[in-house]
């Protein structure tokens, strides 16, 4: 998918797809839009987003689940720096950063916002392993959003949010 491209997902499961690099179901590079969609046991083994990789662009997600799925650094999603991505009444469950951080979503430079959405049993584990269920270096606004039993198994820390740019929780 190219910078100039559009992807839009409605109503769909991505299940036990993997890759050697990034995005085990997505990866993508323009606009992209989910809606009322799963994402299980989906990994990327050579880097992040066990389900979805941002390399640019925009991402809407709403009302979509993500749970088991594993990357180094993102287990459920990673976005490079100059996404920008909005994630409303979603879950992530389950999801785990095999070798760095954030076992929920990596977020790296992306302005992130986050709206009425759940954050459960996400790990970040070895290496690493900070942010157990978001790692933060760009701007990131949160919203009416539930954390609880995440984990992030490195010295620098962040159970639930590993933060190092401004944000507004």
């Amino acid at each position: 998918m190219g910078s100039a491209s559009s992807l839009t997902i409605a109503n769909c499961t991505f299940s036990g797809n993997s890759v050697t690099i990034a995005g085990g179901a997505i990866y993508a590079d323009g606009t992209l839009i989910i809606t009322n969609s799963t994402f299980s046991g989906n990994t990327a083994t050579g880097s992040g987003g066990g389900a979805i990789y941002l390399a640019g662009g925009t991402a809407d997600i709403s009302g979509s689940t993500f749970s088991g799925n594993s990357g180094t650094d993102g287990g459920a999603m990673q976005s490079s720096s100059g996404t920008t991505a909005t994630i409303t009444t979603s879950s992530f469950t389950a999801n785990a950063a095999t070798s760095g951080g954030g076992g929920a979503i990596y977020s790296g430079g992306t302005s992130l916002t986050l709206t009425r959405s759940t954050f459960s049993t996400n790990t970040a584990n070895s290496g690493g392993g900070i942010g157990g269920a978001i790692v933060n270096t760009g701007p990131m606004t949160i919203t009416n959003a539930t954390f609880s039993g995440n984990s992030a198994t490195g010295a620098s820390g962040g159970g639930a949010i590993f933060a190092s740019a401004n944000a507004t929780i």
